[in-house]
């Protein structure tokens, strides 16, 4: 069958600008220089930065609630507002600038809402300095204003908050984008295609997600100048816990080379075997698709074996350029596994729909991990 490509990625031009709305504190002494209102226009779109009242003296610290923490000044709330005469879609963002590893908890919390809706949540125990992360994406604006509000707090009711907590310095910026075109036009594009190829497409797992299906559809699509397949179209989030957003999920038609999946040394990271650990959130392979040769488009080393052996791997002319990279969001990927999966009766593809999703994992290893590649 002759390989097509039967999507071009649609791409809006994103008008990009960054506001440093920077607010350094720790646990006993926070401070606030910027109290000023900072509007500026992106996309189309108006968007205000509320800095807040300039705080000094007060001490942020745990508390039972955000909203008790804002009103005796132990918390952060940021309020946004965006306007545009015409219709929008507005992304927010928060980049850390700022992170010690003492700050690195679960307890640390942020949270978006517009109204009383919550947008976005999530907290910063996997976050590190340099991080950017998504806390609204396509919020569709017309003929209106928009507010938002960013709350950032350390929650002292529902965990037991760390000694390490105390004395460090935090500091972030808010930023946005906007565009003018209405996203998901792919996804859409591609769900609307469902009706009419019965063979080839299906949409009948428990979330409703599109998925090619068969020998050989013609799913195929061009990327990183290369042949790529689509393997369907999902609700993800950004952010665990986080607003979902229709993305399309695609797999490289001819494999990189083969490496080993992971191949840690016992006693480095989450391993305890020289086979490594069953925890993508730190395997060998996860860094070279993401932080390494791969994500890098250069030449290095590759896991291959057992104990920390590797060989050497040039993805020099089929790594991810600059354009792919900007077009691959975090997304968060269910990490759950199945007890017994020598067992027929759970081995269906729609066993481990939900196995995936579920909280099934090797020694306690995390149910999620919030990245790029998979």
């Amino acid at each position: 069958m002759e390989k097509r490509k039967v999507l071009g990625t649609i791409i809006g031009v994103l008008a990009f600008i960054a506001l440093i709305a920077g607010i350094s504190f720790a646990w006993f002494s926070w401070q606030s220089s910027n109290n000023t209102l900072v509007s500026f226009t992106v996309g189309g779109v108006d968007i205000t930065f509320n800095a807040g009242a300039d705080i000094t003296s007060s001490k942020l610290r745990p508390v039972s609630t955000k909203e008790v923490g804002v009103s005796k000044g132990y918390a952060v709330k940021k309020t946004i507002t965006a306007s545009s005469p015409l219709t929008a879609y507005l992304n927010l963002y928060l980049t850390l600038e700022t992170l010690p590893n003492g700050l690195k908890h679960e307890s640390f919390i942020w949270e978006l809402y517009k109204g009383s809706d919550l947008v976005g949540k999530g907290n910063f125990k996997n976050a590190n300095q340099g991080d950017k992360i998504t806390i609204a994406s396509n919020q569709k604006i017309t003929n209106t204003t928009s507010t938002y509000d960013l709350y950032i707090w350390i929650d002292g009711n529902n965990y037991a908050n760390p000694e390490t907590m105390q004395n460090q310095t935090f500091k972030f910026v808010l930023s946005a984008d906007a565009t003018d075109q209405e996203p998901n036009y792919a996804s859409n594009y591609i769900t609307s295609l469902v009706s009419s190829n019965p063979d080839t497409m299906n949409n009948d797992d428990p979330d409703g997600n599109v998925r090619y299906m068969g020998a050989d559809p013609n799913n195929y699509v061009s990327f990183n100048g290369e042949l790529w397949r689509i393997i369907g179209v999902f609700d993800v989030a950004s952010t665990y816990g986080g607003t979902t957003e229709k993305r399309i999920k695609i797999i490289r038609d001819e494999p990189i080379g083969t490496y080993s999946w992971d191949n840690k040394p016992s006693g480095t990271g989450s391993s305890d075997s020289e086979y490594g650990s069953n925890d993508w959130t730190d395997s060998a392979l996860m860094e070279v698709l993401n932080n390494g040769a791969y994500w890098n488009r250069t030449s290095g080393n590759c896991p291959s074996g057992i104990n920390g052996a590797t060989i050497s791997c040039d993805f020099s002319s089929i790594g991810l350029t600059e354009e792919a990279k900007d077009l691959i969001g975090d997304a968060v990927w269910n990490l759950g596994g199945v007890a017994s999966y020598q067992s027929s009766s759970n081995g269906l593809p729609s066993h481990f729909y939900g196995y995936e999703r579920g909280t099934t994992v090797y020694s306690g290893r995390p149910t999620y991990w919030v990245g790029k590649i998979g």
